[in-house]
């Protein structure tokens, strides 16, 4: 009886007001998980998701492996931006380079649709991946390197993770507790003790009148032929699966995780300025005695003519090499703006110098190309040459000016000419000016021969590539 009339101890403290706060930490109930609201605006963006879900399965499949889709290209990724604008609406705040690099992506989009090229769209297939992605950061702002050389690693640490972070909160939002109840699996008990209840309904409904009957049994067959095979569900369940990700994605960038502090960076201690001046003015005897052999022989003309092969032969042979040896100088200019301290006026001279004989090799690849051109016509690879020598040259101009101003940003400018100068050649519609330029060489009698297969392969633009005024002489190589 003692026992049963003795209140607990701390119950007995309660009652009384003595509590300490350990004992009152021990008697509060766990804090409760907030629960997981949404407005109508988030369940807008699980549909958008969905569609979008739908309309990648629709657009991108096995298939289009072998004809790359267009039209479906531009829809999708201008389906999805504009997803992001309508459930955002005010929150969009992108940075001028942010805004840039949506516009690029929209033209790029445009232009996967509008020209039939497979190589080009290929191409602009690849990049419309990875601008897509960085678009949709950029016009949320708060501070996304859109033209930064972390642009890519951003982009990766930003998008990946988000496409699962709020993947179960639609779930969530529909069993979240009210009042102590589970409204949710209510729901769901209640349709499954109504299956069998339909089903008796159906079927009276269906013994008194023939023509729902009828109805009733197409609904089946329907069901049974489509439903019920797989392929109907498996094709939802992968677009729902996708969707529920797309979703995911956006409603981050709504709500975008904190970010961690990150610790203060310690400088780092100066690179020595002799080991760069060295390398530097070895590189530049080479380029140079090279310079002095391309103003003879093939600026000059001396001798050339006589190589075997003559001017075109001798202009393909180097040319690749040349491209890549530009390319390869551009890196080391750039990898040159790390040493300070004693010797760095020494190291700019050398850039300099290094950036004259890069722009000397440059003309020379160009000179090269001019040539080969000049004899065999234009490809569609040979245009791609073209303008990738156009980015080295204006690549080799910002890191001039990086070398005399330390602080100049050279990867905006590089990505920026890149997309400018692709963005250029989708929308001059590539194909077209291929079969016009040589035809008119071939009519001219620059060009030898004439590939009506190689023409008649870049693309259906009957309007402008006119089969039927095309020379009857046929093969010219095509690399």
């Amino acid at each position: 009886m003692e026992n049963e009339n003795k209140k607990p101890e701390n119950l007995q403290q309660a009652e009384s007001g003595e509590i300490t706060p350990a004992d009152s930490a021990s008697l509060s109930p766990a804090p409760a998980r907030e629960p997981v609201v949404f407005s109508p605006f988030d369940w807008l963006a699980v549909v958008l998701g969905v569609a979008l879900g739908v309309l990648w399965f629709r657009v991108f499949s096995l298939e289009s492996l072998i004809a790359v889709p267009g039209l479906g290209t531009t829809a999708f990724v201008l389906g999805a931006l504009a997803a992001e604008c309508i459930y955002l609406r005010g929150k969009l705040r992108p940075t001028r380079a942010g805004l840039f690099l949506v516009i690029c992506t929209v033209l790029l989009a445009v232009a996967a649709g509008l020209f039939p090229d497979y190589s080009v769209r290929m191409i602009d297939l690849m990049l419309l991946a990875c601008l897509t992605p960085a678009s949709a950061l950029a016009l949320t702002g708060r501070d996304f390197p859109a033209l930064a050389v972390s642009v890519i690693p951003e982009t990766a640490r930003l998008f990946v993770p988000n496409l699962f972070r709020h993947f179960l909160k639609p779930f969530q939002a529909l069993r979240r507790r009210e009042k102590g109840r589970n409204g949710f699996w209510i729901v769901i008990l209640t349709l499954l003790l109504m299956v069998p209840v339909l089903a008796v309904i159906l079927s009276l409904l269906a013994g008194a009148d023939q023509v729902f009957e009828s109805m009733l049994g197409d609904v089946g067959r329907f069901i049974k032929e489509t439903i019920l095979r797989g392929r109907f569900l498996w094709d939802w369940f992968k677009a729902a699966v996708l969707g529920l990700m797309l979703f995911s994605f956006l409603y981050s960038l709504a709500r975008p995780a904190p970010e961690k502090e990150s610790l203060p960076k310690s400088e780092a201690a100066p690179l020595p300025c002799l080991p760069y001046i060295a390398a530097l003015a070895a590189l530049n005897v080479i380029y140079a005695v090279f310079a002095v052999i391309q103003f003879v022989f093939l600026f000059g003309g001396a001798e050339t003519a006589a190589m075997q092969g003559g001017f075109a032969q001798y202009a393909r042979q180097g040319f690749f090499q040349l491209a890549a040896v530009a390319g390869i100088n551009l890196g080391a200019a750039l990898l040159c703006a790390a040493p300070s301290g004693k010797g760095k006026k020494a190291v700019n001279v050398l850039v300099y110098v290094l950036i004259g004989l890069t722009a000397v090799i440059l003309i020379s690849a160009l000179y090269r190309m001019c040539l080969y051109i000049g004899v065999y016509g234009l490809s569609l690879l040979r245009c791609g040459t073209l303008v990738i020598m156009a980015w080295i040259a204006v690549a080799l101009i910002a890191v001039a000016v990086r070398t005399a101003r330390p602080g100049f940003r050279v990867f905006p400018v590089f990505v920026c000419a890149f997309l400018v100068l692709w963005l250029a050649m989708n929308y001059v519609n590539i194909d077209a000016v291929i079969a016009r330029y040589n035809e008119a060489a071939y009519r001219r009698g620059d060009i030898a021969e004439f590939d009506r297969d190689y023409i008649r392969d870049l693309g259906p633009d009957k309007a402008q590539n006119d089969s039927a005024a095309w020379p009857d002489k046929v093969l010219f190589p095509r690399a």
